[in-house]
């Protein structure tokens, strides 16, 4: 069983953006990361983000070697947000707010005005996989980025993100990922620029941690990396981190447990390793959950997420809509699932959870 690691707000990838939102003099309530800040003394003409999707601190140590280019050029260890998945935690460092001031928790969600569960990023059903006639996003969740603050208070600033910037509206490959960047950093403009990069995390999800595609990909990315360092000037700094981690799964099909599922109000939401449930029979839940999970899960109340700070160091929130009145947190391998459908998910990695694979992330920069 992996190390749990538990979110440190004052130590994590927002306070990574709360010292680029007070290097840009702009608005954020979470403390700045010393240790970057002092490399953020030096004005420079060009900021780039590099958001390498799952790829933490456990699986750079898992595939590059240890004079390799990134692990030479990390900084400190931070930890992801709660959940650690790419929902949460990218729209958290992109607002340097937590998942309690922006209702971003997870990859799905339930919204009880249109009585789904919905996808938050492909505004979908999670268990019909239909396609919302509204946004759902645009309408009930949305929040100010760090592109929505320097465009109001500093528009000299060329801002850019590469999510989506192809016409097709397609993820960048690696390589026309760097020549956004090389592009955007030989700008007379002062320059802020988001790299968002998915296919690491994809790769895990669908062969593991240890393939050897996922092998390969890596040292590609840290090939990448140590050229654009090369060939940069001092004018630009470069920042890497990941959204969270991975760790290799099995999986409990909550089909098979129906007097579990007969405890509940509404089907599971969340994630299957951070995973929200609205309770009607308490005590069956629990005694349910003593003799079949207890060992691979943590049990926690509503109350207890909030005051021991899972989702940010706010106490209340407006967003306690989404949340269920119970959670099961995975402690080692397992997440749960609930897929009525014969065919079974053939996920092999996955995060959500308070593993240290999942959790702990390298701060890279150069």
């Amino acid at each position: 069983m992996s190390k749990i690691v538990y979110p440190n707000y004052k130590n994590s990838l927002i306070n990574v953006s709360s010292s680029l939102f007070k290097y840009y003099d702009l608005e954020t309530t979470y403390s700045s990361l010393p240790i970057l800040d002092k490399y953020l003394e030096k004005k420079y003409q060009h900021i780039v983000v590099f958001l390498i999707d799952a790829m933490g601190e456990e699986i750079i140590n898992k595939h590059l070697p240890h004079h390799s280019f990134l692990k030479e050029k990390v900084i400190s260890q931070i930890t992801s947000v709660c959940p650690s998945t790419t929902s949460a935690a990218t729209t958290a460092f992109l607002s340097a707010k937590s998942p309690l001031q922006t209702g971003w928790f997870a990859w799905q969600q339930y919204f009880k005005k249109h009585e789904r569960h919905i996808i938050l990023f492909l505004n979908e059903d999670y268990y019909s996989k239909e396609k919302l006639a509204v946004n759902i996003i645009k309408d009930e969740l949305p929040y100010e980025s760090i592109f929505d603050q320097l465009a109001i208070k500093k528009p000299q600033i060329q801002a850019k993100s590469t999510i989506f910037e192809d016409k097709k509206k397609k993820f960048l490959s690696l390589n026309k990922l760097i020549r956004f960047v090389k592009k955007e950093v030989k700008s007379k403009k002062e320059t802020f620029t988001y790299a968002y990069y998915p296919k690491l995390d994809s790769l895990m999800h669908e062969f593991g941690t240890t393939h050897k595609k996922v092998h390969k990909l890596l040292l590609k990315i840290n090939q990448k990396l140590e050229r654009l360092s090369k060939s940069k000037k001092d004018d630009t700094l470069v920042i890497v981190l990941a959204d969270h981690g991975q760790i290799d799964t099995e999986k409990i099909n909550l089909v098979h447990h129906p007097d579990f599922i007969k405890t509940l109000i509404l089907k599971p939401s969340f994630e299957g390793r951070f995973t929200s449930f609205l309770v009607k029979d308490e005590e069956a839940f629990k005694k349910y959950f003593r003799e079949h999970f207890d060992e691979h899960f943590i049990l926690k109340t509503k109350e207890e997420i909030l005051n021991e700070n899972f989702f940010g160091l706010e106490k209340k929130t407006k967003f306690e809509k989404f949340l269920g009145n119970y959670f099961l947190i995975a402690k080692g391998k397992y997440l749960l699932e609930y897929n009525v459908l014969k065919t079974p998910s053939k996920k092999s990695g996955h995060h959500a959870g308070l593993s240290r694979d999942e959790m702990n992330i390298s701060l890279i920069v150069f």
